[in-house]
């Protein structure tokens, strides 16, 4: 089940334990909507509405920040011994490769038990170079600038991300909004799963990535993982 993280009631226990009776991991979407009064000023009028950096304004790391923040304060329960040993947290599609990949980085090194993914349109495309209007390229997380896609190949080849996924989410073209280019209308999602493989090796080629890493971050490190 993936789940997008919700501020927890105070007071209100975690649900590790149950998980770990049952081995189950937990797939977590990690953005924690936020008040962004202040932070976010989009005007009204075609010109704001059709730039990405609009889009990238309403979605910003700080929201991924927030939902990592949250979750590894629970995942100290699935360190050996803890109370909820056997449980395992998995942060789907991760694009904050700086503050948030650090928090991650950390846990893990405490022994919490965490996986963590990228996308290949996290890998393959930099905020800056999506054109005015180009809503295809509208998802959540956003897209974010070239240095954070270098930091996230980084990420990926050094082990600190451990695997890939598609996070697939199509539409009728209808929805994406594609004549108006409104990005804070139009339907957030990038229809990927066909074209994963050509993408990841065709991008990755630039760092020298083998056949065996796709097969590992694609088949191989999935498997044992996430099997239920």
């Amino acid at each position: 089940m993936a789940l997008e993280v919700k501020q927890r009631e105070q007071g209100k226990g975690s649900d590790f334990p149950t998980l770990a009776r049952y081995k189950r991991p937990l797939l977590v979407h990690a953005e924690l909507l936020l008040d962004l009064d202040g932070e976010l000023e989009v005007e009204d009028g075609v010109d704001n509405a059709r730039s990405y950096s609009t889009h990238l304004e309403t979605r910003p790391t700080s929201m991924e920040e927030a939902a990592i923040n949250q979750l590894i304060a629970l995942t100290k329960e699935t360190r050996a011994g803890g109370s909820a040993e056997g449980a395992h947290l998995h942060i789907v599609h991760l694009s904050d490769a700086r503050t948030s990949l650090n928090l991650i980085k950390e846990a893990k090194q405490r022994g919490d038990s965490i996986t963590v993914v990228t996308c290949p349109h996290y890998l393959a495309f930099a905020a800056e170079d999506i054109p005015d209007g180009d809503t295809r390229f509208k998802c959540a997380p956003a897209i974010r600038d070239a240095a954070n896609k270098e930091k996230l190949w980084d990420a990926l080849l050094d082990g600190d991300i451990d695997m890939l996924s598609s996070d697939h989410s199509p539409t009728v073209p209808e929805m994406k909004l594609l004549d108006e280019g409104d990005f804070l209308k139009a339907w957030g999602g990038i229809s990927s799963l066909q074209f994963v493989l050509p993408a990841t090796w065709t991008y990755g080629r630039k760092y020298g990535i083998t056949f065996e890493q796709l097969a590992s971050w694609w088949s191989e490190k999935p498997l044992p993982n996430l099997l239920v």
